[in-house]
């Protein structure tokens, strides 16, 4: 019962196993200028006054429309980077009750720091747009949905090749602190685990309703701490 609970949708890996090292580079190439855009965006928050709303527009939001582009040239369906409805309201529930649990990282130590748990709303109806439309789907569609499938067109190794994509997303993370504060390796290893655990979500459903579902209620609730 445990293996069917982690094993992924018969239609994920179907899809996978069909990619080619072609697949891969592109995804590769994707992945450089994903890297270039989080260090420029690094650099603007760290040493300038640029809206970090137009930076992430100008970044995540076009490369993710690049991303789309890619897989239209390659005539591949929307379906392969995880749009689709499979199964939406269990997939659906699933990410809410993840990004659930997942925001606990943040309520805790918000609680034993404070001895209560303030929840500031009015940032809410902003925030939860913005996260989603803005940061938290493009960045599943392009991680998630293209880079991390992709990967399979080379590296076909199973959770070797998840783990890959675990540190192709850390370096990711890293290389938005370069500029900034330093780098959190705590925060640094969790991105990996993190990475896992969407990529464990999209595979179950082959689609990005539940990884983004979790992602995004997990970075909303920081939000209103």
């Amino acid at each position: 019962m445990l293996k069917r609970f982690f094993a992924p949708d018969p239609s994920y890996k179907q899809m996978t196993g069909k990619y080619k090292p072609k697949d891969t580079l592109m995804a590769v190439g994707l992945y450089v200028a994903f890297i270039l855009f989080c260090v420029a965006l690094g650099y603007l928050r760290g040493n300038t006054n640029v809206s970090e709303f137009y930076t992430s527009v100008a970044g995540y939001v076009v490369l993710a429309v690049i991303c789309l582009c890619m897989v239209i040239f390659r005539k591949d369906k929307l379906s392969t980077v995880g749009f689709s409805f499979r199964r939406f309201p269990k997939a659906l529930l699933f990410g809410l009750v993840t990004g659930l649990i997942l925001s606990l990282y943040y309520i805790i130590p918000a609680i034993v720091n404070d001895g209560k748990l303030t929840i500031d709303f009015s940032p809410l109806p902003w925030d939860a747009v913005y996260l989603l439309f803005v940061i938290v789907l493009p960045q599943e569609l392009i991680f998630r949905g293209y880079i991390q499938t992709r990967l399979y067109g080379a590296v076909k190794f199973g959770f070797l090749t998840v783990l890959l994509g675990g540190l192709l997303y850390a370096v990711m993370q890293a290389s938005l602190s370069i500029f900034g504060g330093g780098i959190d390796w705590i925060w640094l290893a969790l991105t990996i685990l993190w990475h896992i655990l969407f990529n464990f979500l999209y595979r179950r459903y082959n689609s990005l309703t539940a990884p983004v579902a979790a992602n995004w209620l997990m970075l909303l609730c920081a939000a209103m701490l």
